[in-house]
């Protein structure tokens, strides 16, 4: 019985991948020699596409086959040489079909049974009749055993060739220890062989099949490195789902590719130094870090500024908009998912909901950017403060009015954000000009001398940067908390008196422009004599 299934091209170059969906028409095996060899015929191979197989079941067919040689020629070609045996009620076009897959074979082999039987009767092949070829066992695929396992065929080729098939979909597992480099497997209708070692699969969509039932049936896994070498090589997600069933999606594996997911290790959040959260905060920590596993969320690693989440989407319904809201509390941010996920948005693309199965990617959030509120906010009318409790153990502090921010984040590190007022940010720029250190050496001077900003005893700069936020220029900082070891003298100094910073800038403004101008001023008349 002939193995069923399609035939299709495949691809030799695995490191880059093919275009993202091929089209060919009616495909055709061509299991031919592609040199002659001591009994080869000597005609040429038919340009005529063939359809069938490199070879059928020998039970089925009135020969015997027996691989008699194999070996390298003087030139250093692998070779196999078979001898077969015409049975009773056998025929020339059984022999074709054992070496080739094609029936239509039989008149080059009837051109070499004449060369040493001239009178021979094509009609009446005699018993016993035997018949020597020697192929390129690269190219030609020669069957040597067929069985089943449940839905599938597995062939072997006397070349070392595994073949599984099915209706919809075909994996070949070339061998690498044989004297080949390449194999131009059956069915090919390209002029690229597959390398030696690797896997061919095939895969053509049958009704009702997802996309994860496709992958796990070629790969064997429905593993998240299967998935995106699938998506990789083919262009096909679970958002285009499904290809049209005509068409025929081909992969090649290189060899040595695995497909076993790697483990991920899980971090905790950093308990605050202060306090513990309460245990019911505790358990709400539990549950939401179980809703993101579900989903393929992991906390990867930690910082004293946030987490980093490793994204690993093995579930059809995971969304952009869905990932954004066990993330960042807010579905309207898909599009810093939809940009890690390493998708091109384009302008006319809608993303805003876009599927990610197949998908493995990592995202920083800062603690403060996981906005989930433990209960109200807290307003304290005498210091003109708002409060928030976050999950995660953040608690940031806003002013009611201006855009004035501290937030105390799990590890014990603070951000502060600060809005300067005009003059301040100006003398800061001034001073900065002159020590030629930039908008970041403007930022330290606001943090070390303006008055208005929130600091602490024992507050350490880690960074400082002016932001541009809503057309306004924002102080932002990041210290770490540090016990001091004695007094502060530069808090001193701003305790003694919070004018002190606007006057020592005044005075090195008043101090420069003086220098400057005398500097670019007319120089005196000298009268000479």
């Amino acid at each position: 019985m002939i193995p069923l299934g399609f035939d299709v091209p495949t691809y030799s170059q695995v490191l880059t991948p093919p275009p993202a969906l091929v089209r060919h028409g009616e495909p055709s095996w061509q299991a031919v020699p592609s040199w002659q060899a001591g009994d080869v015929p000597s005609s040429s191979p038919p340009s005529t596409p063939q359809k069938g197989v490199s070879a059928v079941p020998l039970a089925d067919l009135g020969v015997e086959l027996v691989l008699a040689e194999e070996g390298k020629d003087l030139q250093g070609r692998w070779f196999q040489r078979f001898e077969v045996t015409i049975k009773p009620g056998g025929t020339l076009a059984d022999a074709s079909l054992v070496l080739y897959g094609d029936e239509r074979r039989a008149p080059e082999l009837l051109e070499l049974v004449r060369k040493r039987q001239p009178n021979i009767d094509a009609q009446h092949i005699p018993v016993g009749l035997k018949i020597g070829v020697t192929v390129d066992p690269s190219v030609a695929f020669v069957l040597k055993d067929s069985r089943r396992e449940g839905d599938w065929e597995i062939n072997t080729y006397y070349n070392g060739a595994v073949e599984r098939r099915r209706a919809n979909a075909r994996v070949v597992e070339l061998p690498s220890d044989k004297p080949a480099q390449e194999f131009a497997v059956p069915g090919d209708t390209s002029d690229r062989p597959v390398p030696a070692g690797a896997r061919l699969l095939e895969y053509q969509y049958r009704a009702d099949e997802t996309f994860e039932q496709a992958v796990a049936l070629i790969y064997g896994a429905d593993t998240i490195k299967a998935m995106e070498h699938f998506i990789s090589q083919t262009g096909v997600d679970v958002n285009n789902w499904p290809p049209p069933a005509l068409d025929r999606l081909r992969i090649v594996v290189a060899p040595g590719l695995s497909f076993t997911d790697d483990p991920i290790e899980e971090v905790a959040i950093p308990s605050p130094p202060s306090a513990q959260l309460p245990p019911e905060v505790e358990q709400m920590q539990r549950d939401q870090d179980e809703q993101r596993r579900k989903a393929g969320i992991y906390r990867a690693k930690v910082d004293s500024y946030g987490a980093t989440y490793r994204m690993r989407i093995l579930d059809a319904g995971v969304s952009s908009r869905y990932l954004a809201t066990l993330l960042y509390n807010d579905p309207e941010r898909w599009m810093d998912v939809v940009q890690a996920a390493g998708f091109k948005v384009q302008k006319d693309q809608p993303l805003d909901n876009i599927k990610l199965q197949g998908r493995e990617f990592e995202l920083f959030l800062e603690y403060d950017e996981e906005w989930f509120p433990l209960g109200e906010p807290v307003v304290d009318g005498a210091r003109g403060t708002r409060t928030i409790q976050l999950l995660d153990g953040t608690q940031v502090t806003t002013a009611l009015k201006g855009a004035n921010r501290v937030v105390i984040l799990p590890s014990g590190f603070r951000k502060v954000i600060y809005q300067p007022i005009e003059l301040s940010l100006a003398l800061a720029r001034v001073v900065a000009y002159v020590q030629n250190s930039g908008e970041d050496g403007a930022a330290r001077l606001l943090w070390d001398w303006d008055p208005g900003v929130q600091r602490q005893s024992g507050s350490v700069l880690q960074t400082a940067n002016l932001v541009v936020q809503n057309k306004q220029v924002l102080l932002q900082v990041r210290v770490e908390m540090k016990r001091s070891p004695g007094p502060d003298p530069v808090a001193l100094l701003r305790q003694l008196s919070p004018c002190l910073f606007a006057a020592a800038a005044v005075f090195l403004g008043t101090l420069l422009v003086l220098v400057v101008g005398r500097a670019s001023g007319p120089k005196p008349y000298r009268r000479r004599h």
